[in-house]
């Protein structure tokens, strides 16, 4: 019978072969959300840490057929160049500014302590180790300091964390043993584990990254999908779905709901007039008056283009009617210059509540407080009005 090797090896060449793969597969996971989402220049720049890493991890597995230490430094070189795109797209993740010239600067504070160290084996592997932990741990601290604790944002963190371990180790089996580098075939269980770390770190840590780009485009797409862009208020379609549940506990716990209907007068008038310009600055006026008005009374939002609805819970109808005036007055308080004049803007409100009896439906509402709004403007606009009560139906 052949003789039985002692214990688990792991080959070197398929460490690389590994990391070679990785980068390959994230490249292209990266690459096609590149193609699909809003933001492609930050996405980039993960295309192009991966193709770093996976050229880099060809070079040194071509290094090891070819016996080559030129193809071994420089594609050491390259990895340590991925790692470091790392923390710039870390901190491109968490909203901050991207330090180029902080990062050309790292990268040629690298390849000098590579070259410095090529004389000495020994030295040139605790320069690899240094080299590619350092990025982990500066992205570490970005994330800690400037991102919120996302599922996505821990699984990086705790990712970098493995890898920077794993790197650590590596460097104290250097330091240790004194070996000028790690052996092709590896049979240490200490050493072992260090490099599958760092494989299983950079894994996580990618995937990590991966996840919070998909959160950050999907919490862009909810933010389109419910805020109105010139505004900033809500959209039409939030304002149905939040009607919806406005009226669900009104109806189970009997609790006050009224709703406003607001049109802004002669809006036609002024973009005919004044011209688009005009009109956009005079919506984005009311949006800002009507939100520091009634903030933390309702949800604003813009159903149409120049038609506006207010949501307010656990509010009666005079209560509803006394913020209507209110916010009437602040409207009319309001004057936008422009360059042929000044403009003054009013708007006309219809108020509705919510009742039981007979039971309305959100369509119910919001038609009882549109039939306000038309009676205010049929009155003379700039005014409030409130539904009319519903007759109640008494059996015989």
């Amino acid at each position: 019978m052949p003789e039985r090797a002692d214990g688990m090896t792991f080959d070197l060449v398929t460490f690389n072969i590994a990391i070679l793969c990785l980068a390959l597969a994230f490249g292209f996971a990266w690459f096609v959300l590149w193609r699909i989402f809003a933001h492609p220049h930050e996405i980039g720049g993960w295309v192009v840490c991966s193709v770093l890493i996976a050229i880099g991890a060809a070079f040194v597995l071509h290094s090891y057929a070819s016996e080559a230490f030129d193809e071994s430094f420089w594609g050491h070189v390259l990895l340590t160049a991925g790692f470091s795109m790392i923390w710039l797209q870390a901190r491109s993740l968490a909203g901050q500014s991207l330090p180029w010239r902080g990062l050309l600067a790292l990268n040629a504070g690298n390849l000098v302590a590579l070259l410095v160290a090529t004389p000495d084996p020994v030295a040139l592997q605790v320069v690899y180790s240094i080299t590619s932990a350092g990025p982990f741990l500066v992205s570490i601290w970005t994330l800690a300091r400037h991102m919120s604790a996302s599922p996505a944002t821990r699984l990086s963190m705790f990712g970098l964390a493995v890898a920077s371990l794993g790197e650590a180790v590596r460097l104290l089996v250097v330091l240790l043993y004194l070996t000028d580098e790690i052996p092709a075939s590896l049979s240490n269980p200490v050493a072992i584990a260090a490099v599958l770390s760092i494989v299983f770190g950079i894994t996580l840590c990618m995937f990590g990254f991966l996840l919070g780009v998909i959160e950050r485009e999907r919490s862009e797409l909810t933010r389109i999908a419910v805020r109105d862009d010139l505004t900033g208020l809500f959209s039409r379609r939030h304002f149905q779905e939040s009607l919806s549940r406005a009226c669900r506990p009104a109806a189970g716990e009997a609790r006050p709901l009224s709703l406003m209907a607001l049109d802004l007068d002669g809006f036609k008038q002024v973009n005919d007039s004044h011209g688009h310009a005009a009109g956009d600055e005079c919506l984005r006026r009311f949006a800002d008056t009507a939100r520091s008005l009634l903030k933390g009374a309702g949800e604003v939002a813009r159903v149409g283009g120049d038609e506006f609805c207010v949501i307010l819970p656990d509010t009666r109808l005079i209560d509803a009617m006394r913020l209507a005036e209110d916010l009437r007055r602040s409207v009319e308080a309001e004057a936008i210059d422009f360059p042929g004049g000044t403009l003054q803007m009013t708007v006309s409100i219809g108020v509705a509540e919510w009742h039981a009896n007979p039971p309305m439906t959100p369509a119910d509402l919001k038609a009882a407080a549109d039939e306000a709004l038309y009676r205010a403007k049929r009155e003379g606009r700039n005014r409030i009005a409130s539904a009319r009560p519903t007759p109640v139906a008494v059996a015989g």
